[in-house]
């Protein structure tokens, strides 16, 4: 079997959704942070874009977190992480998407005064803006776990799980986080996710 090698930071949850991703499967896999300088010019080998995340395994080389998880799911499928049948793959799909071009948009505006160096201030309403996304979303999350009626999002745990977690879990940074009163699904599926060996690994 091909060492598997992960490009990484440890800031990107499109990253950590991967590495989340290969500890359920139980992959070994070597890791490279490609933004920083040791890994720089290893990553813009295989990615000249210069983005993370990026996976080499063999001859297999595959930029963006939505397509390395299709791969790993396609050449390394038990455990699964898109589990059920085809109605069931695409509903933990629907919530990879919105992790991914919703949830992380929101996350990143907010934060990026937080740790970029920059010489200006936040818009004014950034906060109030986000504040009112994120609680649409999770609305959307609440009213799912009520209609799965289980311990995670699409049933068993699943890549709506992983997709969701870093950025929703940042959001407690940011002090944006859910209220545990309104939405009294959501927080506890949460600290379910949270405590999963792939979530602290």
């Amino acid at each position: 079997m091909n060492r598997i090698t992960l490009f990484e930071n440890v800031f990107s949850p499109f990253a950590r959704k991967v590495r989340m991703v290969l500890e359920y499967k139980g992959l070994e896999f070597d890791s490279v942070d490609g933004l920083h300088v040791t890994g720089r010019e290893a990553l813009a080998r295989v990615n000249p874009r210069k983005e993370v995340p990026v996976l080499v395994d063999g001859d297999a080389v595959i930029a963006n977190s939505a397509h390395i998880v299709a791969y790993l799911e396609d050449a390394y499928p038990n455990p699964q992480v898109l589990p059920g049948d085809a109605a069931a793959r695409a509903r933990i799909r629907h919530w990879e998407r919105v992790a991914d071009t919703l949830l992380d948009p929101i996350v990143v505006d907010v934060s990026l005064w937080s740790w970029a160096r920059r010489h200006d201030s936040p818009p004014a309403g950034l906060r109030e803006a986000a504040a009112r996304d994120l609680d649409a979303l999770y609305g959307a999350i609440e009213a799912q776990l009520a209609r799965c009626g289980e311990e995670f999002l699409c049933g068993p745990f699943s890549l709506a799980d992983i997709a969701l977690f870093p950025n929703l879990y940042a959001t407690r940074a940011l002090k944006l986080g859910p209220d545990p009163a309104r939405f009294p699904l959501l927080v506890p599926w949460l600290k379910r996710v949270a405590s999963q060996p792939v979530a602290t690994a």
